[in-house]
């Protein structure tokens, strides 16, 4: 299912979780809608689920780069 106000997903598996950094266009429809469209799938188990803390290294680094956050 397309959502207009997510620009992207990308997957990472670390310790035997995958984690999903999703980028959106509009944070109040995406805290609001969000998790009951992930909630919806029939096999998934949410652990955690929560805006990102960038850390400051992260930050100067994409900032250093020229890409965006």
């Amino acid at each position: 299912q397309a959502l207009p106000w997510v620009l992207g997903v990308r997957e990472v598996a670390r310790n035997g979780y995958v984690t999903w950094d999703i980028s959106v266009t509009d944070h109040q429809v995406a805290e609001a809608q969000l998790l009951p469209v992930v909630l919806n799938g029939d096999s998934l188990s949410i652990v955690q689920f929560g805006r990102k803390k960038h850390e400051l290294e992260e930050i100067f680094i994409s900032m250093v780069e020229g890409g965006k956050n």
